[in-house]
Formats: structure tokens, C-alpha cells, sequence
């Protein structure tokens, strides 16, 4: 569908913080909720993310496999980095947090 003139704004969270009813209102126009118009990404597969890890966009390119050790060392973080947007900041904060693990 195509966006309505005007204001338009992209808001980005878990499904799970929107699972309370209601929240349609409070990011529409008042008394306007037609021009609300919803998208949802799906999460990356583990394939998905091995693949991007491989080619990352970023420009401190870093072995693929140490990536993947960290993500695989770390209980629970395949998850969160599995929406595109969370794994490309996960990407350019890796360096840090790889030299942070090191000292």
C-alpha cells in the first residue's frame, strides 16, 4: 500500500512490545487510523545470518568465523541479532566488543 501525504515516520521494535491492544492510536494521526499503514519484517534465518556475516557492509571487515564464535559463545544473542537492523549494529560494534572479550 502506498504511504498518505504528510508526516510519515518508521518505528522499529519487537512484536512482543507491541502486543498490548491499542498501540494503532497512539501511532496514527487522532481520530485517523486508516493512514496507518504496518509492515513486519521477518527474522533471519541462521542461514540468513551466517550469509550476511560472510559479506558485511561495513568497512572494519572481520573474519566471518569470528563472528559466528561469538555468537555461538554467547547465550541467547542469535536471537536478538536475527532482524537486519540489530545485526548490522551488532556488525560494527563487534570490533569493540571483540577487544573488549580480549582484555
Amino acid at each position: 500500500s502506498k504511504c498518505p501525504p504528510g508526516i510519515k515516520a518508521i518505528i522499529g521494535g519487537r512484536p512482543e512490545s507491541l502486543a498490548s491492544q491499542g498501540y494503532q492510536g497512539v501511532m496514527a494521526p487522532p481520530n485517523n487510523s486508516k493512514h496507518l499503514v504496518e509492515w513486519h519484517l521477518s527474522t533471519m534465518s541462521p542461514d540468513q545470518i551466517a550469509a550476511y556475516l560472510k559479506h558485511p557492509q561495513e568497512a572494519k571487515a572481520v573474519d566471518p568465523a569470528a563472528y559466528q564464535a561469538f555468537l555461538d559463545a554467547t547465550p541467547g544473542l542469535i536471537q536478538l541479532v536475527s532482524t537486519p537492523f540489530l545485526l548490522k549494529i551488532f556488525v560494527s560494534a563487534f570490533p569493540t566488543l571483540q577487544q573488549q572479550q580480549q582484555q
